[in-house]
């Protein structure tokens, strides 16, 4: 029988007994923020050496996990795998004490923020719907009362963790400033299900979601690449007005906005890992370095070589 990880009370992962330091290595790399009032982060960053299956049990909660990096899969129990990889966000809001499981690929990164808020602070700001929380995430594992819900990462939301994991803060000033973060993804969220209620235009089918999530794919693996509006609609096989409407329906941006962000959060990632600036600018499909410096400092607050020194 399978150990279960019990979440106590105060969100706070307790591992089962007679377990094997192997097997508990995973939870060392959660890296916990807690940040009062209703707020907590918790940082989770490793690298399964073997596949990696754990389930875990705990009470009434409301999260948001924005997965930054993973190749595997998330479900409630008697419920539907949700497969989640880098550039996911999941929702999980659960009304009563729930057991799920988490499933990642052996040698593939998991990074992921995960936002916990409590019952009372979700009463306080007179949470949606469920019925509005749905129709705004296109992937769905719910089961009965209990929501798991996947959709690609926005713009806002993306901004949000890499500002959170490239804090230098410390201290209060530190927890302030993850809290306002928390809050603001909060918000976005919201906001998605709000914007859906309200809006008209094209609906897509589930073929056409199919496609425009492949497009979405294609950018994220291919993004180096001198990607159109129209060769990206071939090579999934939908039209231009479809794909253009699709995207910002179901990744909350447009192509191109989604395709330059992509481009400088890997970047900065070769930046900070000690590629050089001319390096990171071809290696992201940015033929003009100059073109490159303005769009990362716009994005990043700092001139890629400046970038490097403070993070890499």
């Amino acid at each position: 029988m399978q150990p279960v990880y019990q979440i106590d009370r105060n969100f706070k992962l307790v591992a089962p007994q007679n377990l094997l330091p192997a097997d508990l290595r995973w939870m060392y790399s959660v890296d916990v923020s807690e940040i009062g009032e209703g707020v907590r982060l918790n940082h989770i960053d490793f690298t399964p050496e073997q596949d990696h299956h754990v389930v875990v049990e705990g009470p009434p909660s409301f999260c948001l996990a924005v997965f930054l990096e993973g190749d595997g899969s998330l479900a409630l129990k008697d419920g539907p795998s949700l497969a989640v990889k880098g550039g996911t966000t999941v929702l999980c809001h659960t009304l009563r004490h729930m057991r799920g499981a988490n499933a990642a690929r052996a040698g593939v990164r998991v990074h992921c923020l995960d936002f916990r808020f409590e019952p009372e602070l979700l009463r306080r700001f007179d949470m949606p719907a469920f019925s509005a929380l749905v129709r705004s995430f296109p992937s769905n594992g719910s089961v009965h009362d209990s929501l798991l819900l996947g959709r690609p990462t926005s713009q806002a939301m993306a901004r949000i963790a890499q500002e959170i994991i490239t804090c230098r803060m410390a201290g209060m000033a530190r927890r302030v400033f993850i809290y306002a973060k928390a809050l603001e993804a909060l918000a976005h969220v919201i906001s998605l299900s709000e914007q859906d209620e309200t809006s008209t235009g094209t609906t897509l089918s589930p073929t056409d979601r199919d496609r425009v999530l492949a497009a979405r794919d294609l950018l994220h693996d291919r993004f180096e690449e001198p990607w159109t509006i129209a060769r990206l609609a071939r090579a999934v096989g939908i039209n231009e007005k479809k794909l253009k409407i699709g995207f910002r329906q179901l990744v909350g941006m447009t192509v191109h906005a989604y395709l330059e962000e992509t481009r400088l959060t890997a970047a900065a990632e070769l930046l900070r890992t000690g590629h050089s600036v001319m390096e990171a600018s071809l290696s992201a499909g940015y033929a003009n370095p100059s073109h490159f410096a303005k769009q990362f400092r716009q994005r990043h607050g700092l001139p890629p070589r400046a970038w490097a020194r403070e993070f890499g």
